[in-house]
């Protein structure tokens, strides 16, 4: 849905313009699944309406939340993120504000599919140059990952808004311990 919004000629404009702006290509969009949240309150309610989503599972899932005015959507005029676990699978998503709000950027609730302290970001791009490289590369935010990847840097992941957790560590050690790396199993040491 995100994803559709980014590419719709008249609700992603914005969008767009920011993405090209940062110098992120287009093949990074895709692989990143770079999306849009348009600024109106309830059109993740909408979109969540005509494709038969119930409200309470946009409710749980952080994208929708309960206001003194009704359910409203979380993410509103913020570039999307989708935040996948080692699975590739979609667990969160993280939003940079393109309006005028004071929180830069915004993460999906915790839950229990989303930890921000036990997450990376871009962790399933970069699971296979980690076991190759036997290193990883942690930076602070989505584009700078985004940004590592398009130049070549695949080894490459971002924290979630926090500083590199215990948890963390111990996910990165699935691929790179002590030079010795396997993907998708736990390394030894």
């Amino acid at each position: 849905v995100f994803q559709k919004a980014f590419r719709d000629d008249a609700l992603g404009r914005v969008a767009r313009e920011y993405v090209a702006r940062r110098k992120i290509a287009p093949e990074m969009v895709e692989a990143f699944a770079i999306g849009w949240a348009p600024e109106d309150g309830q059109w993740m309610r909408g979109r969540g309406a005509t494709s038969g989503v119930k409200p309470d599972l946009l409710k749980a899932a952080g994208i929708v939340a309960q206001g003194s005015g009704g359910d409203y959507s979380v993410f509103r005029g913020r570039l999307i993120f989708p935040i996948r676990d080692t699975m590739n699978r979609v667990i969160g998503f993280g939003g940079r504000t393109l309006i005028d709000d004071r929180a830069k950027y915004l993460n999906t609730a915790q839950n229990t599919l989303f930890d921000k302290g036990r997450n990376l970001y871009g962790i399933d791009q970069a699971r296979e140059a980690m076991s190759a490289s036997r290193s990883v590369v942690v930076v602070e935010g989505y584009t700078d990952c985004i940004a590592l990847h398009q130049h070549g840097v695949r080894n490459v992941v971002a924290t979630l808004g926090t500083a590199l957790t215990d948890e963390q560590v111990l996910l990165l050690r699935r691929w790179c311990v002590d030079g010795q790396c396997s993907a998708g199993r736990p390394g030894r040491g």
